[in-house]
């Protein structure tokens, strides 16, 4: 299989049926709507069955400078969420946007190739 890209807008799922492993490189993913308060959006990665939130990202990508904080009781914390992860054969890779309207640009390449 080739390198395949997946760009677009709206939520994005993919489906490896690749027969291997494949890497999954988020260029950007996030908000589209610049007017949409970043408060209040949430971004959720669900890769190969472990699931990854973000509950006030605006976007995220390998050529974003992200750092975020959330406040829980008297601590801020970092909300980072990966930009690149692998998922092997027959697992999935789900994003989604709480709020606002998604836009995408992602990179897959199989592990043999």
């Amino acid at each position: 299989m080739a390198a395949t890209i997946l760009s677009g807008t709206g939520n994005v799922s993919w489906t490896n049926n690749t027969g291997g492993n494949v890497r999954v490189v988020i260029n950007y993913f996030g908000a589209s709507d610049v007017y949409t308060p970043a408060q209040g959006l949430g971004i959720s990665m669900n890769a190969a069955n472990a699931i990854i939130n973000s509950p006030a990202a605006r976007a995220f990508g390998k050529s974003i400078r992200r750092e975020e904080f959330m406040t829980v009781g008297l601590d801020r914390i970092s909300t980072a969420i990966p930009t690149e992860v692998y998922i092997p054969h027959t697992r999935s890779i789900t994003l989604a946007l709480s709020g606002g309207t998604a836009s995408y640009n992602i990179l897959i390449i199989p592990e043999d190739g």
